[in-house]
């Protein structure tokens, strides 16, 4: 599952429009993709220019993503500029200060949870004494 699409037009509007009205455009950077809804969303929020760089670790989502954002592009007047990559949040391979807005669809939400998923904290293994 991905996060509502109430919530990630929400998310959008807010992140992407509090730099004000002096603000021209936006890079902004979709650390965990899932199944595109931000980056649908995210066209719909935003009064300027938005790039979105957007990826996830599996190339199963990334691809759905794309796929659900060509669709949006050939059924509608709605252009969101959005390049899909594959790569691990926890490792983005993104200079600092790069993007103005970072967001991540979070993948806690809904049945299914996968071992990559998981940041790696430590050792969670208990010593047995």
């Amino acid at each position: 599952m991905s996060v509502k699409p109430a919530v990630a037009l929400a998310m959008s509007e807010y992140a992407i429009n509090i730099h004000g009205d002096n603000y021209s455009s936006c890079i902004a950077v979709n650390s965990m993709c899932g199944e595109g809804t931000i980056e649908l969303e995210s066209s719909r929020a935003a009064r300027d220019p938005v790039f979105i760089i957007s990826g996830d670790i599996r190339s199963d989502c990334t691809l759905k993503a794309s796929k659900r954002v060509a669709e949006l592009r050939a059924n509608s007047n709605c252009r969101p500029l959005v390049d899909f990559v594959v790569w691990d949040a926890q490792n983005l391979p993104l200079r600092k200060g790069f993007a103005d807005v970072v967001f991540g669809d979070l993948p806690i939400q809904g049945a299914t949870k996968y071992v990559h998923q998981q940041p790696k904290i430590g050792n969670t293994v208990a010593s047995s004494a």
